[in-house]
């Protein structure tokens, strides 16, 4: 459905949103960069440092957009 990153997080309280109040779903981004299951890794790489939609975490899902797991960039580079 969705991620909420610590970047998320971070924008919410730049702009004084009550985390204490606001729920995970309208804190989410709806449309998260992912990662299909049989890409490579340097195609992993290339998509999470698209500039400006850079990211260090990317869902991996399959053909029908099911989650699998999650990678990070750390990962991939090991």
């Amino acid at each position: 459905l969705g991620v909420v990153s610590d970047g998320d997080i971070r924008r919410a309280i730049r702009d004084d949103l009550d985390l204490k109040s606001i729920s995970v779903m309208e804190l989410m981004n709806k449309t998260p960069v992912t990662l299909k299951q049989d890409l490579l890794v340097g195609g992993a790489i290339n998509a999470m440092e698209i500039p400006g939609k850079k990211v260090f975490s990317a869902p991996i899902v399959d053909s029908n957009s099911i989650c699998l797991g999650v990678v990070t960039l750390h990962d991939l580079i090991r």
